[in-house]
């Protein structure tokens, strides 16, 4: 009997297949661990597993392929969740290449700057700002990808926020709401931990997740949802996108999730995408208001002040050991990350 586990989707998604493996392993002794890179011509049994998270026709648990709930993959692209839930973005107009020179030109009669969103992308590579020099840069772009993109005013964002929601048939888990680190407005490079939320921020943004929850679940969608949120220099929140998967602070998340509620967050996802009621599991809380942590990829040039807490360390080193290699001095490098320099990778916990 075998788990396999698909490593090739990125190794936040290899961790969480190991954090699996491991538990199904409790109630099946005889379950043997194999990494794989590709599912074809896999013999696979009855009774085996495959961790296959982003398999695009899976049905979560059927036939043991375990992965991310397929009904959810119409909101990788961002069209389809401004379409769904347009009440909670800024109001925007939707581009092709046959409406971007008169619709950019229209706006920017009245605003200096736009943000436009492409329909497909990821971790910020998707946006950019929009002004009168570089207008029919734009409309290349959109042309030559033959592509969409959502086009809004110009907003000042003063806070970022991520969250995770888990899912279920008949309610949701909330986790922990971190800051984003959101480079030029554009690009995504991290988050930290406590976030610097007021009351009545955290009060409106509660308000929106639970509302998106509800809706979700009326979909059927179940399992891991990411939502990024942004907070306006006046005061309004936004939602700035929905992500059908695990995000970047997916590693920080789920340690923060073995430490306030003894699950770590792949199990909770495996039992809401098995159709398991919320009321079926046991959470015990426990207090992590003492817990703060950054998880930040940046350049190597970049300047960053201390209030993201980026330091060097050795706490949880062993934790992040399965995750990341090529480790020195327990800074992590990755390569063309966004298409640019060399990045690195920063990772801290302690308690304060």
């Amino acid at each position: 009997m075998f788990f396999y586990n698909y490593v090739n989707h990125g190794n936040r998604y290899k961790y969480s297949g190991k954090i699996l493996y491991n538990y199904l392993k409790k109630e099946n002794e005889d379950l043997i661990y194999k990494d794989i890179s590709s599912i074809n011509n896999l013999d696979i049994k009855d009774e085996d597993y495959v961790y296959y998270y982003f398999e695009y026709n899976n049905k979560p648990l059927s036939s043991h392929i375990i992965g991310r709930d397929p009904k959810a993959n119409k909101y990788f692209d961002k069209i389809p969740q401004y379409n769904d839930f347009k009440e909670f973005f800024p109001e925007s107009i939707i581009i092709d290449s046959h409406n971007t020179l008169k619709v950019c030109i229209d706006m920017l009669k009245r605003n200096n700057k736009l943000y436009a969103t492409l329909d497909k992308g990821y971790g910020g590579n998707s946006s950019f700002i929009i002004d009168k020099h570089n207008i029919y840069d734009t409309y290349n772009i959109i042309k030559n990808n033959n592509t969409k993109a959502r086009v809004t005013p110009y907003l000042n964002i003063v806070k970022n926020i991520s969250v995770h929601l888990i899912l279920f048939k008949d309610g949701y888990i909330i986790t922990n709401k971190t800051n984003q680190y959101i480079y030029k407005n554009v690009q995504f490079r991290g988050n930290f931990y406590p976030n610097n939320l007021t009351e009545e921020e955290n009060k409106y943004i509660d308000m929106i997740i639970v509302s998106i929850a509800d809706k979700l679940i009326k979909m059927n969608i179940l399992g891991i949802i990411g939502l990024d949120l942004m907070i306006t220099d006046d005061n309004k929140v936004y939602l700035a996108e929905i992500n059908p998967h695990k995000m970047g602070s997916s590693a920080c998340i789920n340690m923060l999730s073995e430490l306030e509620w003894n699950i770590p967050i792949p199990i909770l996802e495996y039992y809401a995408c098995s159709g398991l009621s919320i009321n079926d599991i046991k959470l015990k809380v426990n207090d992590i208001n003492k817990i703060k942590w950054s998880l930040l990829y940046l350049y190597n040039t970049e300047n960053i002040s201390n209030k993201y807490n980026i330091i060097n360390s050795e706490d949880m080193f062993d934790y992040m050991k399965d995750t990341y290699n090529n480790r020195n001095n327990h800074t992590v490098y990755f390569k063309n990350n966004y298409n640019s320099k060399d990045m690195y990778f920063r990772f801290k916990i302690e308690a304060i």
